[in-house]
């Protein structure tokens, strides 16, 4: 990786555009026909194709809440988006269907794609065998996309109204602030009452500090529709099951504090109960159990 790409010169590219300096480097294989589910990140970055070939989708921000309904912030897919691009289900996402055609980039071994911060990015590899570096950089003095300020004010709002009023409760506690009826639904004499009025008026403040004034009536509507549904089949409350549920977990330690202070005279060999002073200090027990799911 020192040797295949001039990081200098890559350096002195990105502080011309305003760019800050490269964050994270991480190297990505993949094999023929693997999709890359359709995501977006919150930083700059740049693809820069090793071997193979791989096609690129690519979305504007402003795609977001008009056909991509991203995952709500708090959910374990987040940055991700709910509909899938290869089987779209306009019964389920509505607006998915006038989804306007996103920008295609085929990717060669030394091409370099840039992708925007908050730009929807699906991939399809097109080799038998793909690798690529996907980089990280700060954003520098480069400004936000057009567009992008509303799904960056959706993950502030989402991840506040969260932290007071949970997951299950956070749609339709937006739903009531989309409305302004917070006063007719929140009992004031309480001290979590003043909290939600308060919730409500930071909601609203900040999506028009971000979006204009007076945008929180428009984008508001636009965050709930859709999303902020609980999904049963993966929560933040449970373990991804595409993930391996091994997890290890540790025997209570019982020793005396003299067993721990002078282990050796305490330690037998495994026959004829003898002190064995040459043998190795033991190491903490560390066992392992498998939670996986049935498949």
């Amino acid at each position: 990786l020192e040797e295949g790409v001039d990081w200098a010169a890559m350096s002195q590219l990105l502080a011309a555009a305003g760019f800050g300096g490269v964050e994270r480097v991480r190297l990505c294989c993949g094999v023929h026909n693997s999709l890359r589910p359709c995501r977006y990140e919150e930083e700059e970055t740049f693809l820069l194709q090793v071997h193979g070939r791989q096609r690129v989708l690519l979305f504007p921000p402003a795609a977001s809440f008009d056909g991509l309904y991203p995952y709500p912030a708090h959910h374990p897919y987040d940055k991700h988006a709910m509909v899938d691009l290869e089987q779209i289900d306009e019964v389920r996402f509505p607006k998915a269907g006038s989804l306007a055609s996103g920008t295609v980039a085929i990717l060669e071994p030394g091409d370099v794609l840039y992708v925007p911060a908050f730009w929807w990015a699906h991939a399809q590899l097109l080799e038998r065998e793909n690798a690529w570096l996907h980089v990280t950089t700060g954003t520098g003095a480069r400004v936000r996309a057009p567009g992008a300020e509303e799904l960056h004010a959706s993950r502030m709002v989402e991840e506040r109204v969260v932290e007071l009023e949970g997951q299950q409760a956070s749609k339709a506690f937006l739903e009531m602030v989309a409305v302004a009826s917070e006063a007719h639904h929140v009992d004031m004499g309480t001290v979590r009452g003043v909290q939600q009025i308060q919730l409500a008026t930071q909601v609203r403040d900040e999506l028009d500090s971000q979006c204009g004034r007076g945008a929180w009536a428009r984008v508001l509507p636009r965050i709930v529709e859709g999303r902020l549904e609980r999904t049963p089949w993966l929560d933040a409350s449970i373990e991804n099951p595409l993930l391996l549920a091994d997890r290890p977990f540790f025997v209570p330690d019982t020793r005396t504090e003299e067993q721990i202070l002078f282990p050796e005279l305490y330690r037998h060999a495994e026959t004829g109960g003898k002190i064995n002073k040459n043998a190795a200090a033991p190491a903490p027990k560390e066992y392992f159990r498998d939670d996986a799911v049935d498949w």
